[in-house]
């Protein structure tokens, strides 16, 4: 089992008669460092025997959402629902040079971003100046053991 992709163990639970498994699974790169998806599994005690029953479902470890501006803008809030200890990808384009800045409540949320960059961590985000142009991905984690509505700033200069 373990922790990681090529079946590693996210999160076993029994839910309503069946044992629901989550594991990591590897994309196209593989590796067992950097799973990418979750596959769920069930199975249902049937004569002492644990039986896989309907079908495997797999989903992103890090789902994603596209940020665009209004005409004009340079910033936008967002409003993101993320269940505990779970995140979203922020993803927005950008080019080279800009400063992108991501705030959002500490007691709640940590921000990162996935590209590389000159990073400033701040107490409730960061300042980065980008390294490349196209698309960013910033990574927004409930950090908290419950389901979360989590507010974010994201600013382009």
């Amino acid at each position: 089992g373990g922790d990681r992709a090529f079946g590693g163990f996210r999160s076993l639970k029994i839910d309503k008669g069946l044992l629901i498994v989550e594991e990591y699974s590897p994309g196209e790169n593989g590796g067992a460092c950097c799973p990418e998806f979750i596959l769920t599994k069930r199975y249902k005690l049937i004569r002492s025997r644990l039986v896989q029953t309907g079908a495997v479902t797999k989903r992103d470890v890090l789902p994603k959402q596209r940020i665009t501006f209004a005409r004009g803008a340079n910033s936008k809030t967002i409003t993101l629902r993320i269940p505990a200890g779970e995140s979203i990808g922020l993803v927005l384009g950008a080019r080279r040079g800009q400063k992108l800045i991501v705030s959002t409540d500490p007691r709640f949320a940590e921000v990162w971003l996935n590209n590389d960059a000159e990073i400033k961590k701040l107490e409730s985000g960061f300042e980065a100046i980008l390294s490349n142009s196209g698309d960013q991905v910033v990574e927004v984690q409930n950090i908290t053991k419950a389901f979360r509505v989590i507010t974010v700033k994201v600013r382009i200069d």
